[in-house]
């Protein structure tokens, strides 16, 4: 059996084109997941040394206290000002809180970082202003209002619920 040599060279160009195109995939997909990780620890970072998303947080748990003092159909529609300011206040939050659930579902944020961080704080604001987000939607066009926020709740919860269940089923037996 005779072997042509004549082709080695051009099959080692399509190798070496190969092993660049693999390479080069391998390194983007390597900078793009560094630069979501990146992103969301610049985002977090704001959110903890910014003095006015620190008053925002403050605002939003004054804010939910002032809701549970009262209607939420008066909460989400009063015009006095001491009440609307409560009420924009508890928004503000959970805009920043959306915020965070549209740069992870389209990509912008790594998912793993920010639920290591952030799923308590969300799961948490998201429960206590459960009744303003129900009456926010119930408004005709308003339907998908918070909907991603929402959606990144349901399964930040369904996790937290799934990794509970897993660490009592690691914990050794009582005797």
């Amino acid at each position: 059996m005779n072997f042509d040599w004549g082709n080695v060279p051009q099959w080692i160009t399509a190798i070496v084109a190969i092993s660049a195109v693999v390479v080069a995939a391998i390194g983007i997909t390597v900078q793009r997941r560094l630069a979501r990780r990146r992103a969301a620890i610049d985002f977090f970072l704001k959110t903890e040394a910014d003095k006015q998303l620190v008053d925002a947080y403050d605002e939003f748990w004054a804010g939910i206290r002032h809701m549970g003092t009262m209607p939420i159909q008066d909460f989400c529609t009063s015009e006095k000002a001491d009440v609307r300011k409560h009420h924009f206040a508890v928004r503000k939050y959970l805009n920043v809180h959306e915020l965070i659930a549209v740069g992870i579902k389209d990509g912008m944020f790594d998912d793993r970082v920010c639920y290591d961080f952030w799923s308590r704080i969300l799961i948490r604001c998201v429960e206590a202003a459960r009744p303003v987000l129900d009456k926010i939607r119930d408004r005709p066009g308003h339907e998908a209002t918070y909907i991603e926020l929402e959606s990144l709740y349901q399964k930040w919860k369904a996790l937290e619920k799934e990794l509970a269940r897993l660490s009592k089923s690691r914990l050794p037996a009582s005797r």
